[in-house]
């Protein structure tokens, strides 16, 4: 609460394995998470100057975890009003001002809206994790710092799986013309 980098704290990940028992990440998470008034109360909201600026800095990749993993295309989608998600744009002005979230090793919460209930999302299985029953986590310090091994691993994960997620979700009609295209090279 202190440190003035720290930006939230989170109690979701996805199954990475080897990660730090707790880690600082530039990337939060908006499942089972908390931040400080002196956080909140700063961010300017306005998606398209968090989009501009990260275009002008030339750090979209940076923020997609170099992965296309579609925190970009969301900030996108919400600066054209279909999508009213706070959390991508707390996510880009925390970025912008390298601000990190604290997260744990592995999930103490369940996303349940991937059911088809959510709002921001359709239904899949790619966020499920297995809680571990009965975990503390060790107070101790850690240096404030993003790290490298969680950084490393995560953007892996969303590299090998997070297209998957993407196709999977696209409506019928776009899944069906990209298969198409794919086959026949597009229309002319």
């Amino acid at each position: 609460e202190q440190e003035e980098r720290v930006a939230s704290i989170g109690g979701y990940i996805e199954n990475v394995k080897g990660l730090p028992e707790t880690f600082l990440l530039r990337k939060g998470t908006s499942w089972g998470w908390g931040t400080w008034r002196r956080v909140w109360s700063s961010v300017d909201w306005d998606g398209s100057k968090i989009l501009e600026e990260l275009e002008k800095k030339a750090v979209v990749g940076d923020f997609d975890f170099q992965s296309g993993a579609g925190f970009s295309k969301m900030l996108r989608n919400q600066v054209a009003g279909v999508n009213d998600s706070w959390a991508v744009r707390f996510y880009g002005w925390c970025f912008l001002q390298n601000m990190l979230h604290l997260l744990p090793g592995s999930s103490f919460v369940q996303n349940i809206g991937h059911d088809g209930s959510g709002t921001h999302c359709g239904v899949s299985n790619f966020f499920d994790i297995v809680l571990e029953e009965d975990r503390l986590i060790k107070r101790e310090l850690i240096t404030v710092n993003e790290s490298e091994i969680a950084y490393q691993k995560i953007s892996t994960l969303y590299q090998q799986q997070y297209g998957r997620y993407l196709r999977q979700n696209q409506p019928t009609w776009r899944r069906f013309m990209t298969r198409f295209n794919s086959l026949t090279g597009g229309l002319e």
